[in-house]
Formats: C-alpha cells, structure tokens, sequence
C-alpha cells in the first residue's frame, strides 16, 4: 500500500510551508495480541515514511507576470532576503523532524505488548 500526502501552512503572506508525507506499508497482516489481559486483533506490517519539506514563497503569483519582475523577485531572494530565506527553512526543518517523531513514538505505543499464536484455554 502506497499512502501520500500534501500538507501546507501558510506562514506569511509571500511565504508558504509544504510537506510530502509518503508511507509505504508492506507484509500487512492481521495478529492477535494480549493487551490488559485481552485478546484484540491488530495489524502487523512495515512501513516507511518519508518526509519532505518545501518552502514556497510567491504562492499567489504576484511576482511572476513579466521576467523583469521574476529575476527581481529571485536577486531579492537570494541577496537580500538571505537570512529571512535561511530562517524559514529551519523552520520547515524541525516541523518535519517533529511530525517523524510524532510518527514514531506513534508506532512505537504498543511495542510493549505481546504477541501470541493461540489463546490460552482460561481466556475463552
């Protein structure tokens, strides 16, 4: 199974936070485990995230009509505005390392639990 998705934040006016959040989900299965003394049905696979960041400055295409305004806009980005561009990258930076956290104390909740073949005869 192939999963993706396109968040997006908008930050300021010019500026605009993107995200790709792909998961991959393979060797699905369904298992049975012992959680608080009871047997529940779960799902057992591996998966793979990947987690993309994109920063997008102009999103309502105010600066794109002639090519004049277009290699202005871009020697504003890349002398002027140096730090202010440097600055909203980290920022997207530590949002995707803290949503692949989230993802994996996420998965991570029910590693304690265990699992079992069949159930034992006092249980039915």
């Amino acid at each position: 199974m192939e999963y993706s998705y396109w968040p997006w934040k908008k930050q300021t006016d010019y500026i605009r936070y993107f995200m790709k959040i792909r998961m991959l989900i393979y060797d699905s299965k369904k298992v049975d485990m012992m959680v608080e003394g009871k047997k529940k049905k779960m799902d057992h696979a591996r998966i793979i995230i990947y987690i993309d960041g994109f920063v997008e400055t102009d999103y309502e295409m105010r600066w794109q009509h002639t090519p004049l305004t277009q290699f202005i806009r871009t020697m504003f980005i890349k002398f002027f505005y140096k730090d202010y561009s440097k600055y909203h990258e980290k920022l997207i930076v530590s949002d995707c390392h803290q949503i692949y956290d989230l993802f994996e104390r996420f998965f991570n909740m029910y590693h304690s639990y265990r699992r079992i073949k069949e159930m034992p005869h006092f249980y039915y």
